[in-house]
């Protein structure tokens, strides 16, 4: 028999008896055949110098009971026992965490609805006054664009105007004056067209501010 094959017959009869380390074993078998075979041996008589595989394997059964073999299967006991310990603790913390978020969930709920008459009405009184002040800043928002952009029209309109001197409508006193007014109003409203339009912007932004701490406030549910 080869050491090939004696070394994979070792390892399936280990492997069925149970016998841990099966690697061990195999290990220091092929280091004997291996100095068998320095020594002058053949190889099939330094694998028959290693005996029956059956009494090697029953060998390898009494070793595992020696009390080295014994202490660390109990070691290796205690350390599963004390994983599934840890483990088990583990749960329980989860558990009790949970039921305290779920208890705390259930108060403010039952705490919400028994103040409902008190706050829901002190909700819609800030509520309609905080919607009358949106609506007022828009409307001044909203009421100064549309004046520089009346200011602006009133430019064009005045500069049309003063072409009618062309037709002798006016005379040509009141043809420079209106070209002077025309520019005058266009000035103020290039001017005021800017602060206009900013205002309108942030009034935009204010209004926003309510939406933006109610949806936080229901996000953080």
């Amino acid at each position: 028999m080869s050491k090939g094959e004696f070394l994979q017959l070792l390892k399936l009869r280990l492997l069925e008896s149970n016998v841990t380390p099966t690697q061990g074993v195999l290990n220091y078998y092929s280091q004997r055949i291996d100095a068998g075979m320095r020594n002058g041996l053949s190889e099939d008589k330094a694998v028959a110098e290693q005996g029956d595989i059956d009494e090697i394997v029953a060998k390898a059964i009494l070793d595992m009971a020696t009390p080295a073999s014994i202490a660390r299967s109990v070691r290796e006991c205690e350390e599963a026992n004390e994983g599934k310990r840890k483990k088990k603790v583990s749960y329980e913390d989860d558990y009790y965490e949970d039921s305290e978020v779920k208890g705390k969930s259930k108060a403010a709920f039952w705490i919400t609805l028994c103040t409902f008459p008190i706050w829901f009405p002190l909700f819609m009184g800030l509520g309609g006054t905080a919607l009358g002040l949106l609506i007022a800043l828009w409307a001044v928002g909203f009421s100064l664009v549309v004046v520089v952009a009346a200011l602006g029209v009133a430019a064009v309109g005045t500069l049309l105007g003063s072409f009618t001197v062309v037709f002798g409508m006016i005379p040509i006193a009141g043809f420079i004056g209106l070209i002077g007014a025309s520019l005058f109003l266009a000035g103020l409203s290039a001017i005021l067209w800017t602060p206009a339009t900013l205002a309108m912007k942030g009034i935009m932004k204010l209004s926003l501010l309510p939406f933006k701490g109610i949806k936080r406030a229901f996000s953080s549910i």
